[in-house]
């Protein structure tokens, strides 16, 4: 048999020299996002370092799987351990990449023992804290830092096997009003309270297709105030400062975005988190992933503790005060059709966390629920199951390619299931979310043609589940849609004049997003739903966050915060970086008054 000698020479001398030196090897995998790249170094018949880089992978699902398997990999000294089972695509990479570093050292077999799992224990361990959190995103880590800033012994549980949930994608931007009242002045002349609501009041009833109770402008107003008190007074005495980061003239509301050092692979939003987390640890606060609550534990119609699941079995923690801060439902299909039956098709963006979880707990206590119930827009995108197929799919969103291209649907005619043009299709994304919503004519596409190899092949892999249609001509085209040919030729025709005039006189869309459809296929016609980041729903509240019964009494010791109570800010227009301020600030003020308990 042939042997390989390229294989054996880190072994060879290992022979000679009684001790080998250090060697690394690396092996790149496609990922959920992009490329995967992994290392590992070998020395003296030991992995002494595993390392794996995937910008492109989803922070808070493919990134879990980055920062979790490498340590488990090196602890093992095996390329079997399991992988993260909410970031299946970015594990199987990771473990690919494992299982070639260790073939290319010639020492497969000995870096392949299975790994064991130790048995969970069967006995329930027991946990006490003055305040509970339950959820580690930008709510749950504010009202951790903040009742343990103000003297709380705090225990703080996430599901996931790291820290941040939603927050930890975001671009770190807070919206915030400059007012006299809360102190955060930038610009020349002041605003007021009053101008900045009117702003708000126009948007919500311009941009929104039914109506609503919400906003509750009571609570908006008080918010709009203790948002600026949050990020000027509450957070820099953390050491977190701020720079106005784009202006958004037509609401009036500034865009800050945080400033602080930290891995330069995190987002902004992702340093902050990690610096929260540190500050409150610091602090004396408890905080322990891969733990899930299923349930809440009641004494007296009280909320006195939860119930979860960790790593090494049941666990229950026992407090004063519940905080749940467990993010919406977006990431579970089953209840986003339960609860809004009329959005046909969403593309979840949101964190692999955001199941629900808080809002079945709270209703178990008695709370009650927001009416009218939304999504937290994003842009438009590819449908969801097109992106499960091949996650480069993303590259014909608007932000957030997977690759080096970007073949954004603004810049493309969009077309209903006739055949003809309904909407700006660079508009607002929240304005065009409810466009595709309640127009009734699914599905919608996106015209594309004059595709790179790279993203015509893409393209191509959505043609066998239904998400993409192919035509060399568009008459062709407009056969495979099911089209009207003369109403489907006579869109385009309109569509190439007004572009050529750089006026759009349909829909008024920006002369920088008007891009003619060429006259030589292939072409291909992407079928675009909705993207969601989260939901604008939740558990009803009062001024403190304390979570509300059917008689709108506060229930004992149970606190809801973040998106589980973010509905009350909106009807369906969403206001850029306001859900990041308004979970910074409920968590806060939740935290502060669960301690506050403690002293009464």
């Amino acid at each position: 048999m042939k042997k390989n000698w390229m294989a054996l020479l880190p072994c060879l001398a290992m022979l000679l020299t009684g001790s080998a030196l250090a060697e690394t090897y690396t092996s790149v995998q496609q990922g959920f996002g992009g490329e995967v790249s992994v290392s590992i170094t070998i020395e003296d018949g030991k992995m002494t370092d595993v390392s794996v880089v995937g910008e492109k992978e989803t922070i808070g699902v493919g990134s879990i799987a980055i920062e979790k398997l490498p340590g488990q990999i090196l602890e093992a000294q095996s390329v079997l351990v399991d992988g993260v089972t909410s970031a299946t695509v970015t594990s199987t990479a990771i473990l690919a990449g494992a299982k070639d570093c260790v073939e290319q050292a010639g020492l497969s077999e000995q870096f392949s023992t299975v790994v064991e799992k130790a048995a969970a224990s069967t006995e329930v361990a027991r946990y006490e804290a003055d305040v509970v959190v339950v959820g580690g995103g930008m709510s749950g880590m504010s009202a951790a830092l903040s009742a343990a800033n103000n003297g709380a012994n705090v225990f703080l549980m996430e599901k996931l096997p790291m820290t941040g949930g939603n927050a930890k994608s975001a671009a770190g931007n807070y919206m915030v009003a400059e007012l006299p009242e809360n102190g955060f002045q930038v610009s020349d002349v002041a605003d007021t309270l009053d101008a900045a609501l009117a702003r708000w009041k126009e948007k919500e009833d311009t941009g929104s297709y039914r109506e609503s109770i919400y906003p509750d402008y009571e609570r908006l107003s008080a918010m709009l105030v203790e948002t600026g008190n949050t990020l000027r007074s509450w957070q820099e005495q953390f050491g977190i400062t701020y720079k106005v980061a784009n202006p958004i003239e037509d609401t009036g509301m500034l865009i800050l975005q945080s400033e602080i050092d930290g891995d330069p692979n995190a987002t902004m939003a992702g340093r902050l988190m990690a610096h929260f987390a540190q500050a409150a640890t610091e602090k004396g606060a408890t905080i322990m992933t891969s733990t899930a609550a299923h349930d809440l534990i009641i004494e007296d119609g009280k909320v006195v503790g939860v119930k979860a699941t960790g790593e090494d079995g049941e666990i229950e923690v026992y407090g004063d005060s519940v905080i749940l801060a467990c993010g919406g439902f977006l990431a579970n299909p089953e209840m986003v059709a339960e609860i809004l039956p009329e959005i046909y098709s969403v593309t979840s963006i949101s964190c692999v966390g955001n199941t629900g979880d808080g809002i079945g707990m709270a209703q178990a206590a008695g709370a009650q629920l927001l009416e009218y119930p939304w999504i937290n827009p994003c842009w438009i995108a590819p449908r969801q199951d097109y992106v499960t197929l091949n996650p480069l799919a993303n590259v014909f969103q608007e932000n957030n390619s997977p690759i080096e291209e970007s073949e954004s649907s603004y810049y493309r005619l969009g077309v209903n299931k006739n055949g003809e043009r309904y909407q700006n299709e660079a508009g607002q994304y929240a304005t065009q979310l409810l466009t595709l919503t309640y127009g009734g004519e699914h599905p919608y596409y996106a015209l594309y043609d004059n595709l790179s190899e790279k993203v015509a092949e893409i393209a191509e892999s959505g043609i066998e589940c239904g998400a993409v249609i192919k035509g060399e001509t568009l008459e062709e085209l407009a056969a495979n849609a099911g089209f009207d040919t003369d109403t489907f030729l006579a869109t385009v025709a309109r569509y190439n004049e007004m572009c050529a005039a750089g006026v759009d006189e349909d829909f008024g869309k920006d002369a920088e997003h008007l891009t003619a459809v060429g006259d030589q296929g292939p072409y291909y016609l992407v079928e675009m739903c909705p993207a969601g980041s989260d939901t604008l729903s939740g558990v009803k509240t009062d001024a403190a966050f304390r979570a509300l019964n059917a008689d709108g009494e506060p229930i004992g010791g149970l606190y809801a915060v973040g998106s589980m109570a973010l509905g009350i800010y909106y009807n369906q227009y969403y206001f850029s970086g306001s859900a990041l301020t308004f979970s910074a600030t409920s968590g806060r003020l939740a935290g502060a008054d669960a301690a506050a308990k403690l002293n009464q």
